[in-house]
């Protein structure tokens, strides 16, 4: 009877130490996966779920710094892991960020929508001021005898060089300037293959200066005087008496057709070879110094020329 009451306590000891070794407490570093293997040493508490138990991912990857994950509160209505298309989609209610409005700025734009034989009355520019609608008063033109209330600014803009700028249409550069420019020119000027169209100066003259306007339909010539050839395209030559365009690119001594010429971006002014920007504005020269006065209006408004007047939607002759 000793001998089985010893082995009863032998057995109880050996179980009660193999439950200790099982039951490691949460902070402990040692932990095993489902298959048996250490995981990997870590400081990290893991958090118990809110029934106290602890659970474990065994094919859960580190995660990554804070500053690369998306911020989701934990409130049981994050989307799963995996529906991208869920996670993405934006509360139509959530209000805007402030920084998308415009509230409180203000700017200088130009009055738009002057009618034929009118002038501005007084500036041709507006300041407008953001508001919870948006930018105002509008800067398109309304009709009215009354001048609109303006003010002066005068700045003294700092001068720019000289910079490559486009010809407008219907013109090209000649000498540096830009002149009034044509499209047709002459076989004997061109090189047309599939890579492009190249201009070629025959019998001593410049070929980008050969360009005409017109066809005489009876004979199929060209008819006037040679111009500039026009810098952006299209370009033709005459074929059966009819316009053909020609292949593009057009080149020119190896180089896309020349098409600008030195000069001031729009709203700069050109003044001793060099540029001061002044839009809608006048430049003038004081004790050697230039400024820019510019007069804006708080108004869009238009009168009609002397002798037309305003007939509620256009200006008209007087009789």
């Amino acid at each position: 009877m000793r001998k089985v009451l010893f082995i009863l306590a032998v057995v109880s000891i050996l179980a009660a130490t193999a439950c200790s070794d099982g039951a490691k407490p949460i902070k402990s570093a040692e932990k095993n996966d489902s298959d048996g293997t250490p995981a990997a040493d870590t400081d990290t508490e893991t958090a118990p779920d809110e029934d106290g138990t602890v659970s474990h991912d065994k094919d859960a990857e580190p995660a990554a710094d804070d500053d690369t994950l998306p911020d989701h509160d934990n409130d049981g209505d994050t989307p799963p892991a995996g529906n991208d298309e869920d996670a993405a989609e934006h509360d139509d209610d959530e209000p805007l960020d402030d920084d998308d409005s415009c509230v409180g700025e203000t700017r200088i734009v130009a009055c738009t929508g002057l009618p034929e034989h009118a002038v501005w009355n007084t500036a041709g520019c507006v300041e407008q001021i953001c508001g919870d609608e948006g930018f105002a008063p509008s800067n398109t033109g309304t009709h009215s005898e009354k001048p609109a209330s303006s003010t002066v600014e005068v700045s003294e803009p700092k001068p720019t060089d000289l910079e490559e700028v486009p010809c407008p249409d219907g013109t090209a550069p000649k000498n540096g300037t830009c002149t009034e420019c044509a499209r047709i020119i002459p076989g004997i000027y061109i090189t047309e293959s599939d890579a492009g169209t190249a201009l070629s100066d025959k019998n001593g003259k410049t070929a980008v200066e050969q360009c005409f306007t017109a066809i005489n339909p009876e004979t199929g010539g060209l008819t006037g005087k040679a111009k500039q050839c026009c810098g952006s395209g299209p370009l033709y030559r005459i074929e059966n008496k009819q316009q053909v365009e020609l292949t593009q690119p057009y080149t020119y001594n190896g180089e896309l057709l020349p098409n600008t010429v030195p000069g001031c971006a729009e709203g700069f002014v050109f003044a001793e070879d060099k540029c001061y920007e002044c839009r809608w504005g006048e430049l003038k020269l004081e004790n050697e110094v230039f400024k820019c006065y510019r007069e804006i209006g708080k108004e869009c408004f238009f009168e009609c020329d002397k002798n037309f007047s305003w007939n509620g939607s256009e200006c008209m002759p007087e009789n």
